[in-house]
């Protein structure tokens, strides 16, 4: 929930060029907990807590001229039925759900650390001449953290770490769980195996990045 608030915060700060992002964070949390999600079987998290779904401002117009008497037996008897239905499919079939979606993450999680079985955006599907962007330090949490250029693979060995050269011919090395696949992507001519080391003249730079991954078996 909290990289969701954050993404939904960084796209309205930088397109609106808002600063007073806290004042909206209350409409982000309310538009991410009105959302169905898939890993809640396609409910909402406020329908889950409250068993209904909510009113908004423009549909309270519609709702208020309805008249409810409180003290009418069969009221509070059609709210009950309607928890005990709640209680008996919905609740347990959401829990289920969630509870299979979160051992996804986790074992997608290991994969990506171990460097093993990824998607298209880590693991050991990226291949030699693939474009990549490489993850950089952030100044602050709401920034994206992934450089604006593309880098290119070069290297790729078994444990994992890259060999990334971008177009004015510096070299880095990482590991696949820090870069993401450029879209659009396409391989070059580049040759497995092969290092390109860029310009005579010095502009290219090998650097060693510290790794972010667990320990070696």
């Amino acid at each position: 929930m909290v990289q969701t608030l954050k993404m939904g915060l960084r796209k309205y700060c930088k397109e609106e060029e808002q600063r007073e992002w806290d004042q909206h964070l209350p409409w982000v949390a309310a538009g991410y907990r009105f959302s169905k999600q898939q890993a809640l079987k396609d409910y909402s998290p406020y329908y889950l807590v409250f068993g209904k779904e909510p009113v908004l401002p423009v549909d309270a117009p519609l709702i208020m001229v309805q008249s409810v008497s409180t003290d009418d037996p069969r009221t509070w008897a059609a709210v009950a039925a309607r928890c005990a239905s709640y209680l008996r499919s919905v609740l347990p079939a959401a829990l289920e759900n969630l509870e299979v979606a979160q051992l996804r993450d986790a074992r997608c999680y290991r994969q990506r650390k171990e460097g093993v079985g990824g998607g298209p955006r880590h693991g050991t599907e990226l291949q030699i001449g693939d474009e990549v962007y490489l993850k950089e330090p952030r100044h602050n949490t709401l920034e994206c953290g992934l450089s604006k250029q593309r880098w290119v693979v070069r290297r790729k060995e078994e444990s994992g770490v890259l060999t990334l050269q971008n177009a004015p011919g510096r070299s880095v090395q990482d590991h696949v769980t820090n870069v993401a696949r450029a879209s659009g992507s396409r391989p070059s001519s580049g040759g497995a195996g092969q290092t390109e080391r860029g310009h005579e003249s010095g502009e290219s730079k090998l650097i060693t990045y510290k790794r972010r991954e667990g320990k070696e078996s």
